[in-house]
């Protein structure tokens, strides 16, 4: 369906685009933007925000458009219907999201800066005179950070960098995404080394205007109050993207990133869930892909597990705060927090299921934070649509700088966080590492690690959940599977050894006439050594995992 507004705007209350008669139908989720499913058919309305609904055996698929359409402006949406082989539902959703979204899954590798840059922002409100000689050297403090990287990771062991990415503080507040003083040249400068590093800049900006609403109201761009918007919690105003000059202020700087330093990456953090700002913000995006078509578009905080979100971007915020919130008993005991009562604010909903933890108390504070990570995935993406792709998820990148939200830094710790990291397959592949706590070792596991993620791109691009609930110590993990080849990972998170039977047929979710067993193998060169393990379908396999280890194996047909 294709509408375009009529001057000075056409009125539209909703859109219908399913009313369908559909017995046994069951709608996959509790977010907007869902698919429903009856028999081997599935059902969606191909927008983040659509309003999917099962009442008297009928199938309703609405969307809930507030205001005016802007005279010109073209608003298109459509739904799908598709069928599915029977046991194959995720595979075949994930087969059409693939051919339909708007750049095909690829591991996007970058470093990102913003852990760094929040010892600056401590720095402001303790030391002002020392957060002004910060910023007027910040070009050099991020060169400095991005020859270290490179240096590291491209020139000494050939890993490929897609982006350096600038987080949070290169803006001027009272300007509005324009670059502060202490970047007169902007990017320019940094261009040269990032070139012969062969990879580009990614750029953070927050659409509902994060430290300049202030300076956007005064230049008369309207202002949103919504109820719950994400970062900007109950209450406080937002910049509106639906304003048209605020807009065109966004998008412009924006479109200039790419033109003037080649960007190839925009972290949107912060999205307000009212509908002209959300269908602005995917204007914006469909209009930066025309400047760059593999752009890698991630909008972050304030987004939800719909998939259809994919059709503009490349990825979509697990949920829930960054590396969770830490607590510390009274005898100096710390651990991650679970309660709902706290984290409401935070998008975090209710397990699906297993008992009602309150908190993540085992293991080192990094052990901790792993296990807090992938239960965000477990509990709010997957819990509240199960068909989204794990695959196209940003779950907070590998935590090892001086911003010290994560506090231990023991090496076996970091290992297994960064083979955990890429075993879950996400294409947002984020870094936030501070070089001068790397080591030889942590440094050689991270590029044969990212390599290896790269090099198995088109299996990894299948990944889902098996096993249990992170939060109740349960051993999880994540399968994917290929023709050529299928890849298992399994975390034990519990301080106590555990065991886990494997399926093959199940773990893979194998199709109809694809091999029944399998030899499964380490990739990682340490590992050299170990025997392979033989596994078929049908048959369990029991692998047995020490306290909080991680197994990544490949598994060949065998015959």
């Amino acid at each position: 369906l294709s509408l375009r507004g009529g001057g000075p705007a056409t009125e539209i209350k909703e859109l219908v685009l399913l009313d369908i008669p559909a017995p046994g139908i069951e709608v996959l989720g509790n977010v907007d933007g869902v698919p429903a499913v009856a028999g081997q058919t599935f059902f969606g309305y191909e927008h983040p925000l659509a309003k999917m609904a099962v009442a008297d055996g009928r199938l309703r698929g609405s969307y809930p458009f507030a205001g005016g359409l802007v005279c010109d402006t073209v608003l298109r949406h459509s739904v799908v219907i598709g069928v599915y082989p029977a046991g194959q539902l995720r595979r075949a959703f994930l087969y059409y999201i693939e051919r339909e979204r708007a750049h095909p899954y690829r591991p996007f590798l970058h470093h990102n800066n913003g852990e760094d840059m929040g010892t600056y922002f401590a720095m402001r409100r303790r030391d002002p005179e020392a957060a002004a000689r910060f910023r007027a050297g910040q070009v050099e403090w991020w060169r400095a950070m991005i020859q270290d990287v490179g240096r590291e990771l491209v020139e000494k062991r050939g890993v490929k960098m897609d982006s350096f990415v600038h987080d949070w503080g290169w803006d001027d507040e009272n300007l509005v995404w324009q670059f502060h003083s202490g970047f007169p040249n902007g990017f320019a400068p940094l261009r040269p080394l990032v070139d012969r590093l062969g990879a580009s800049f990614g750029i953070w900006l927050a659409p509902h205007g994060q430290y300049g609403v202030s300076a956007g109201e005064a230049k008369g761009w309207a202002v949103t109050i919504p109820e719950a918007v994400g970062l900007t919690g109950a209450g406080h105003p937002a910049l509106s993207l639906a304003d048209e000059k605020y807009y065109a202020h966004f998008l412009a700087s924006c479109a200039g990133m790419i033109e003037k330093y080649g960007v190839n990456y925009f972290k949107f953090d912060g999205v307000v869930k009212v509908t002209g700002n959300v269908e602005a913000l995917l204007r914006i995006m469909r209009e930066l892909r025309k400047l760059k078509p593999d752009v890698f578009i991630n909008p972050s905080s304030g987004t939800w597990p719909s998939p259809f979100w994919l059709r503009d971007a490349d990825s979509t915020w697990r949920g829930g705060s960054d590396l969770g919130l830490v607590e510390k008993g009274p005898e100096g005991r710390t651990w991650l927090t679970l309660d709902g009562a706290r984290l409401g604010h935070l998008g975090i909903g209710q397990r699906p299921s297993g008992p009602k933890a309150q908190k993540l108390e085992k293991g080192s504070p990094r052990q901790q934070w792993i296990t807090y990570r992938d239960y965000e995935v477990y509990n709010s993406v997957l819990g509240r649509c199960p068909l989204y792709p794990i695959s196209s998820l940003m779950i907070h990148g590998i935590a090892v700088n001086v911003g010290g939200r994560v506090k231990t830094f023991n090496q076996d710790d970091i290992v297994s966080e960064i083979r955990s990291f890429f075993a879950t397959g996400v294409d947002h592949q984020e870094l936030f590492i501070t070089p001068k706590l790397m080591t030889e070792r942590t440094w050689d596991v991270l590029a044969e690690s990212a390599k290896w993620s790269r090099a198995n791109a088109a299996t990894l691009a299948d990944t889902h959940w098996i096993g249990g609930d992170p939060a109740n110590y349960e051993v999880y993990g994540w399968a994917s599977w290929s023709k050529n080849k299928a890849i298992l990972s399994l975390r034990n998170p519990n301080d106590q050894p555990a065991e886990f039977a494997v399926d093959v047929g199940q773990a893979f979710e194998l199709p109809p006439g694809a091999p029944s067993s399998y030899e499964l193998k380490s990739p990682w060169k340490e590992d050299s050594a170990k025997l392979a393990l033989h596994a078929a379908r049908g048959h369990a396999l029991t692998i047995k995992l020490a306290p909080f280890e991680v197994i990544v194996l490949e598994a060949f047909p065998h015959s």
